[in-house]
């Protein structure tokens, strides 16, 4: 228990010199490049540890506790569905199937997050100690142009093989499609957010009014929720074409590089 508390603190500050060295090196640069490079370093960390034979049922024992933990959750949701006999089986094991072929994304997904959570702590803090200049606007970040393309092509790939009905016979296919949409999808979101977010400034609308339309949109509308998150990463999509905030081009700070 004491090694493997160990190893997280060093890779924790792995992790953290990492980025720190690159916002150091260039502090106006989008928050993203930090965050990649701290993902780079997670990987090498990880790395001697996934290769060795040992090692490997590190993935496989993660694998096996989230299933449990899914299939637990599942039993409990299922209870008062009315589900009964096999079609209560063959609805778990096919969310459950979902679920577990798009755990990689879910991982990726959850880990960007975390890192662009301690991107944002390092880079306040090297603000307050005065190594850097303030951060530029988040309203100015977007996404890598190409990541587009990725997007479009897992999208169609997704759609071409469920309407020639051959998802069956490729399953790696389907997996590497859903894991990339799975993955970019929340970014695209975000990037929606923040063109709402500047739209609702553009209109001058007052900060407790924004707060109080992302409280009632996002929480308050029930199962219109997922619409709305859904037409916001529309927005961000979107963006990359029209430019909704006239930042792509002009070296913006967030700019797509």
């Amino acid at each position: 228990m004491a090694s493997q508390w160990a190893g997280q603190l060093v890779m924790l500050a792995l992790v953290n010199a990492v980025m720190a060295w690159r916002i150091l090196r260039n502090p106006r640069a989008p928050f993203h490049q930090a965050v990649l490079w701290g993902l780079a370093a997670v990987a090498l960390a990880a790395l001697p540890s996934l290769t060795a034979p040992a090692g490997l049922g590190g993935w496989q024992a993660f694998r096996a506790s989230v299933q449990a933990n899914m299939h637990e959750a599942l039993q409990k949701a299922e209870q008062g569905s009315g589900l009964k006999g096999a079609e209560k089986d063959k609805v778990e094991q096919w969310v459950e199937g979902v679920f577990m072929a798009l755990l990689p994304a879910w991982t990726l997904v959850v880990g960007l997050f975390w890192l662009a959570l301690d991107e944002f702590l390092l880079h306040w803090l090297l603000e307050r100690m005065g190594k850097i200049p303030p951060r530029p606007p988040l309203l100015a970040w977007v996404l890598p142009e190409a990541l587009i393309w990725i997007l479009l092509a897992s999208g169609f790939a997704l759609l071409w093989m469920g309407w020639q009905g051959q998802a069956a016979g490729h399953p790696m296919v389907l997996k590497v499609a859903g894991n990339a949409l799975v993955a970019l999808l929340p970014a695209y979101l975000l990037e929606g957010c923040l063109v709402a977010t500047w739209q609702m400034r553009r209109w001058r609308f007052p900060r407790w009014l924004r707060w109080s339309a992302w409280v009632v949109l996002v929480f308050l509308f029930g199962p219109l929720t997922a619409a709305f998150l859904a037409l916001l990463a529309v927005v961000g999509i979107m963006d990359t074409w029209f430019d909704f905030r006239k930042v792509r081009g002009l070296g913006a700070p967030g700019g797509g590089a």
